[in-house]
């Protein structure tokens, strides 16, 4: 246990769900003594059960609670943050829903606060996403001597640093990222595992991938391919992934754009591939209003996302094994000649944080990246790629510390280190 603070001021951390949840337990675990504020965005019923949750687990005085409408009035949350200002800049800790990071960066500059989020700013009501509005801001950070970290979860997050560990080892022309669940319950085939609207929109995005140097897109679902034992785990059973387009592939072609070929593949299992496809083929991925056959209007998506299972009902249900794979191809080498497997498992995820391994996945990792966020002396907007201070020793370091598994290999399967 590391009784000193994270952070000598205090820590806002934005969202009660379920990956805000694990990255609570993960710091109260680490850093009993941290101030932390917790804030929720919105009246879901949220806060009430995470604090419920925090008074049943954790044996902490440190943390306040904060209901604010930070949609539309988020002079309520720069009122609280400046009430307990102090001499060394606050952290808005970003782990709520990405339609605020654009909010929440403008108020990190007018409150003097470091930011960090962990996926890519989304306007509400539209599909797609990037991060050049937020890159954008890095003038206004660095002139403020203020610091940010962006996408700093698992996917995006530890993918992203692992690209980055493989092309210090020898430049790589090639990567392919694989998120994989492996985890199985009996209760919602239907179910996504995090947020339903984020989760869906994201999934009917169209594939988008960078081959040989051009960004080519397919549309979502339409490519599969198979992989037996993604995790290096001794399942011979072949795993299915279709081919996505996510946040990381933008950063990694920005930081590295000389790797020519990145590709990401998400694994989805038979049913809930059938059950996506029925839902879009009634229209009700839709993200603009329509009517309701009684005289009012309701979004699709949102409708549908109210209806889904939330996440921390399923959680508590799935076991098995779940992870992420980042493989990489160096300069003229026709195999991937190296790979780093991050082993979870479910279970072993609720019992650290009383969350699913996708949550656990995110939180976690994200308390991570905030540790070497803080421990990094510079100023300006970073993302995993390219946080100056983020070597192997590092990364090493705080694996070690957050509990994270990942073990590297080269083509002949022998273990490596990055």
């Amino acid at each position: 246990m590391f009784e000193h603070q994270l952070t000598s001021n205090t820590l806002y951390l934005i969202g009660t769900g379920e990956v805000a949840k694990a990255a609570l337990y993960k710091l109260v675990q680490l850093y009993p003594n941290q101030t932390i504020a917790i804030v929720a965005a919105n009246r879901s019923g949220g806060l009430d059960l995470l604090r419920d949750n925090v008074a049943q687990d954790l044996a902490i005085a440190n943390i306040s609670y904060h209901q604010v409408d930070i949609f539309n009035n988020i002079e309520q949350l720069e009122q609280l943050i400046r009430a307990t200002a102090g001499e060394q800049p606050q952290v808005i800790f970003n782990l709520g829903s990405p339609y605020l990071d654009m909010k929440l960066m403008t108020l990190a500059i007018e409150t003097h606060c470091h930011y960090f989020d962990t996926a890519c700013y989304e306007a509400l009501d539209t599909k797609g996403f990037s991060y050049q509005q937020q890159l954008a801001l890095a003038p206004e950070f660095e002139k403020r001597g203020l610091k940010a970290l962006l996408g700093g979860g698992g996917s995006p997050g530890i993918t992203n640093l692992l690209t980055r560990l493989h092309d210090n080892k020898r430049q790589c022309e090639s990567v392919k990222i694989f998120d994989y669940n492996g985890g199985s319950q009996n209760k919602y085939p239907w179910a996504t595992n995090f947020a339903a609207e984020d989760n869906l929109k994201e999934l009917d995005n169209p594939a988008k991938f960078l081959k040989n140097g051009q960004w080519t897109e397919a549309p979502a679902f339409s490519e599969r391919l198979h992989i037996t034992d993604p995790l290096n785990i001794g399942d011979v059973q072949p795993v299915g992934f279709n081919t996505i387009y996510h946040e990381e592939q933008e950063t990694i072609n920005m930081v590295f754009p000389h790797i020519s070929n990145i590709y990401n593949y998400m694994s989805f299992g038979e049913d809930y591939i059938k059950y996506f496809t029925l839902f879009r083929d009634l229209g009700l991925l839709g993200v603009e209003e329509v009517s309701d056959g009684q005289g009012g209007k309701i979004i699709p998506i949102r409708f549908l996302a109210s209806l889904m299972p939330h996440p921390r009902e399923v959680a508590p249900l799935v076991t098995g094994p779940a992870g992420m794979r980042v493989e990489s191809a160096g300069v003229g080498s026709s195999d991937m000649d190296l790979v780093s497997v991050w082993h979870m498992k479910h279970e072993e995820c609720w019992a650290d944080t009383k969350t699913g391994a996708v949550a656990w996945s995110t939180g976690v990792p994200a308390c991570l990246f905030l540790d070497a966020l803080m421990q990094y002396n510079g100023n300006g907007v970073f993302v995993p790629e390219n946080l100056p201070n983020l070597s192997s020793e590092l990364f090493n370091d705080l694996a070690d510390k957050y509990g994270l598994q990942v073990d590297s290999y080269n083509g002949s399967g022998e273990k490596v280190s990055l």
